[in-house]
């Protein structure tokens, strides 16, 4: 599974300039960062019965800023949301975990919905520099299996510069 969100996530973000990774300190000067910006056409959700392709059942996640912020105080632990601002019904997706050594932010909680946690199987977030250094996008991905149900979140979010 870990392969699978891996390989959607670098095919996301191929174009990239591949600088060394963001860690937390680059993610939220303070504990908490606003970026706006466009969720890619590659963003979407899909939940089907586990075992099935998921392929056909994705509807895509729309999405015009990035919200990062550090949760409860603790170093390392991080919760990144992606939502479209102004808009009251609006969906979002939001990825909650710790900042692992290799810079990639480990998912262990998935909101589906503002404010309802769902605990991750599966999933991590990447963050992205330009050449000068600046952060230019962030790739998230999870899978949470509950009761022989797969929900399946992906979002590719380009920065505006």
């Amino acid at each position: 599974m870990r392969n699978q969100i891996a390989l959607s996530l670098l095919l996301l973000a191929a174009p990239l300039h591949a600088q060394p990774t963001p860690g937390p300190d680059d993610i939220a000067a303070s504990s908490l960062r606003v970026s706006p910006g466009a969720c890619a056409a590659g963003s979407h959700t899909a939940e089907g019965p586990e075992r099935s392709d998921l392929t056909k059942r994705q509807s895509r996640f729309y999405c015009d800023s990035m919200v990062s912020s550090m949760v409860d105080n603790q170093p390392g632990h991080f919760l990144v949301q992606f939502l479209s601002k102004g808009m009251q019904h609006a969906p979002i997706l939001a990825f909650g975990g710790f900042f692992g050594r290799d810079g990639l932010l480990h998912v262990s909680s998935i909101y589906f919905e503002q404010g309802i946690r769902t605990p991750a199987d599966d999933g991590f977030c990447q963050f992205f520099r330009g050449k000068s250094g600046k952060l230019t996008a962030a790739a998230c991905g999870g899978v949470v299996v509950k009761d022989g149900v797969k929900s399946v979140a992906i979002v590719d979010f380009r920065i505006a510069p």
